[in-house]
């Protein structure tokens, strides 16, 4: 299966995977075939994008450090927490710590995979706070594991980086639905606060460790001093919040918000790359730019030989070197497919997304 943008092109293709509400309900299951009239309702919805099976690679199952029926539950338990919180102005601290045991686990279980994101998100304020705290959470504890994190300090870290966003729960629907660049000089001020709103909700909370808490107040300071809100620099910034910031801009320029259109997984790890040392700490950012996939499963490729397909499967060992299923030379169909282990064809490599 692969992850296309909607479009009416689509239409007599079954879907890959289903589509889940926000609130936990399945609208379309897998293996519908899509229609004119589901694509614009689904448009309406706010989703831009699905899994599809078109017969080229039907038999590729994007890699999930969390299960979807695993991240449907949890965003429905941080729904339900965060609206308590809105009336209570309370966290239901024991119920959080349940849904961090939950990532805990399912990234313990898959800490050897290459790490992609597959959810599908609507342009949904909550949809896509929720979402990107369960990834962001997900993806710095993996970082953990790699730096041998004990399960404690794990804890500590997904804790807080679950937690990092909590202080925008404040924020009018608007300041989550567009890119920080879309706002008023006026607006940006205000969003930034939510470093400090969420610091201060954390440290009302005595079962939070402070540790925890710090990652919602430092997890936009960067390693050159530039970030706020104190202008931090290097190791003066927590660990587990230079770790935060690396996973919150990999999946914030991994996903479609507002008029940003998300980035191909290359090109994030490019951008990565381009602000070690001045955004990000290097030896943190080395240990996870190994640990993702640079072209993940349904990614469209074109070969140093001209030939050209989709990513089949990744090889956890090397993520440059995926497996691949050749369709094309050039602009003419090959009489059979090839599958073509690039770990094993040294002599063969991706010159080029096809976006």
């Amino acid at each position: 299966m692969r992850r296309v943008y909607l479009d009416e092109k689509l239409i007599g293709l079954r879907l890959g995977k289903p589509i889940i509400g926000i609130n936990g309900h399945m609208l379309l299951g897998k293996g519908t075939e899509l229609t004119k009239h589901f694509i614009k309702r689904l448009k309406s919805l706010g989703y831009t994008q699905v899994y599809v099976e078109d017969g080229l690679i039907d038999d590729s199952t994007p890699d999930e450090l969390i299960s979807n029926a695993t991240r449907v539950q949890i965003a429905s338990s941080i729904s339900e927490i965060t609206a308590n919180f809105r009336l209570t102005n309370k966290l239901n601290v024991i119920k959080f710590n349940n849904v961090m045991h939950t990532i805990l686990t399912n990234v313990l279980n898959n800490k050897r995979m290459l790490a992609s994101l597959t959810d599908i998100r609507t342009s949904d304020p909550n949809d896509f706070l929720f979402n990107h705290s369960i990834n962001v959470s997900a993806l710095s504890v993996l970082i953990g594991i790699h730096l041998y994190y004990s399960d404690q300090k794990l804890f500590e870290l997904g804790m807080g980086v679950l937690l990092h966003d909590i202080g925008k729960v404040a924020l009018p629907d608007k300041f989550l639905s567009v890119s920080f660049n879309e706002l008023t000089s006026e607006e940006q001020e205000i969003y930034r606060q939510h470093t400090w709103n969420g610091y201060h909700i954390l440290r009302a909370n005595p079962e939070i460790k402070l540790v925890s808490a710090a990652i919602a107040l430092q997890h936009h300071e960067r390693f050159d001093g530039s970030g706020y809100p104190r202008s931090l620099k290097g190791t003066s910034i927590l660990e587990y919040a230079r770790i935060a910031s690396i996973a919150d801009t990999y999946d914030n320029l991994s996903n479609d918000k507002g008029t940003f259109k998300r980035l191909p997984a290359h090109k994030v790890y490019q951008y990565l790359q381009s602000r070690s040392g001045i955004d990000y700490d290097p030896k943190i950012l080395d240990r996870f730019i190994q640990k993702i996939a640079l072209y993940p499963q349904g990614t469209k490729i074109i070969l140093n030989n001209k030939k050209s397909g989709f990513v089949l499967r990744q090889n956890n060992s090397n993520n440059s070197r995926p497996v691949v299923r050749l369709f094309w030379l050039e602009d003419k169909e090959l009489a059979q497919p090839e599958e073509v282990d690039l770990l094993r064809e040294p002599s063969l490599c991706i010159e080029k997304v096809v976006e």
